[in-house]
């Protein structure tokens, strides 16, 4: 009897908890991506070094875009950049640059602040997520073995690529008078 009633709780508790995601409307939707461009190039150890990958470094960018005929429909390019190093700080092992492009949704009655954080911050976590596996899947062919990309704080990235624009637009204006 009692196994009986711990059952009947649980199947209750499912379907509450189904319930609750079939009403529930994703905050941003991923429609569509596609990898643009993906270069990963595998450089060799130069005779007198001992190979050893000491370090890496990488670097992102994106580009956000509305679709002209819709405020709820984005395009998000993330860019990135990722190079090993070896101990004399010199290119060894994976250098990659890849674009990745999702195009995402939201809903009609999302407003517009609320969009364009979230196209940055979810919508750079979401493509790296899928760019790690892309890499990871590619990168297994090349001498130096599959890359796994380091997991990342999108909020970072997206702070690092904002500052860069604010400093790349002030040298602009800059330049200009």
């Amino acid at each position: 009897m009692f196994g009986s009633r711990l059952k009947c709780s649980r199947t209750r508790r499912l379907k509450a908890v189904e319930h609750n995601l079939s009403t529930m409307t994703p905050v941003i939707h991923l429609a569509d991506f596609h990898v643009s461009s993906l270069h990963l190039t595998y450089v060799e150890p130069s005779s007198g070094t001992d190979g050893h990958i000491v370090g890496t470094k990488s670097g992102f960018d994106y580009d956000i875009a509305k679709k002209h005929d819709s405020n709820v429909s984005y395009r998000l390019k993330l860019i990135h950049n990722f190079q090993e190093f070896d101990a004399e700080d010199k290119p060894l092992g994976c250098k990659l640059k890849v674009t990745i492009t999702g195009f995402f949704e939201f809903p009609e009655d999302s407003e517009d602040e609320s969009r364009d954080a979230l196209i940055r911050l979810n919508g750079v976590s979401i493509l790296y997520g899928i760019l790690r596996g892309v890499v990871a899947t590619v990168s297994g062919l090349q001498p130096g073995g599959k890359i796994t990309l380091p997991a990342i704080m999108p909020q970072e990235i997206v702070r690092m690529v904002e500052d860069g624009k604010k400093e790349r637009a002030a040298a602009e204006t800059q330049s200009k008078e």
